[in-house]
């Protein structure tokens, strides 16, 4: 249950990650919320939880671990999946001890 609500959250994450960048998509990304809020579209994009923090943190260290050399297009498709890949198993350990309290 954990694992499956982290992998929930981490798939919003990308979307709001995503949709940060475009006007236009966090503006629709405003109106699903508001609309249709699930509780791991919450936990995604609530900036009091700030979620996303987790994934810059994550890309802040990989640029920091390589001393700000570029990569190429492919390397950074990868870093960025290896990201959201270490966001899922940080929320997985915190839902799991939050749903274990």
């Amino acid at each position: 249950m954990a694992r499956d609500l982290a992998a929930r959250v981490v798939q919003h994450l990308r979307n709001h990650a995503a949709a940060a960048s475009e006007p236009a998509m966090a503006a629709m990304g405003e109106l699903g919320r508001a609309v249709l809020l699930s509780p791991a579209l919450a936990l995604a994009t609530d900036p009091t939880i700030d979620t996303l923090a987790l994934f810059t943190d994550a890309r802040v260290k990989s640029l920091r671990d390589r001393n700000g050399w570029p990569r190429t297009a492919d390397q950074e498709t990868r870093d960025v999946e290896a990201a959201f890949t270490q966001v899922e198993g940080k929320l997985f350990a915190r839902y799991l001890k939050i749903m274990r309290a």
